[in-house]
């Protein structure tokens, strides 16, 4: 037996076969994404003290998403935790209390490299000299190279 209702043919529960584009054109849905409702995101950062992180995770979206819509809704951020997106501070930083620190005898080296390199010696002369100096790298190696030069100072 088959009806006609707001111009869909049904032949019965059991038996229909429409397609899920065709039912979103038959039911209507009223669904606010998480990340955009101003409450919920006070709620969860400003209130509850979330991360990021742990908001995308509920809501099964992506940490940018996240800040985007903090930003877009004017919610103030907090500063970032550096111990608990890396366990690894660069070259001349360490993480201390959740807070980066500078390291004021790695910022003196990286300031004589930078001395090195404006007067004109390459990323590997600048590594031979730390080397013969005896100048640790921060994995306690004596063992400078011309690229770890090159990306500490880039940084």
């Amino acid at each position: 037996m088959a009806f006609k209702k707001n111009g869909v043919v049904s032949r019965g529960l059991s038996k229909n076969k429409f397609s899920p584009f065709d039912l979103t054109e038959i039911i209507e849905f009223f669904y606010t994404p998480r990340f955009k409702d101003r409450e919920f995101l006070q709620d969860r950062y400003i209130k509850k003290k979330r991360t990021l992180d742990e908001i995308a995770a509920e809501i099964g979206s992506s940490r940018s998403t996240v800040l985007k819509y903090l930003h877009e809704n004017n919610i103030p951020t907090r500063e970032r935790s550096y111990a608990k997106r890396s366990k690894k501070a660069a070259y001349g930083h360490e993480i201390k209390n959740y807070k980066l620190v500078e390291i004021k005898e790695e910022q003196k080296w990286i300031e004589h490299m930078k001395k090195l390199r404006d007067s004109g010696f390459s990323y590997h002369k600048i590594a031979e000299v730390l080397n013969a100096l005896g100048v640790t790298t921060k994995t306690g190696k004596n063992s400078w190279q011309g690229k770890t030069v090159y990306q500490i100072l880039e940084k």
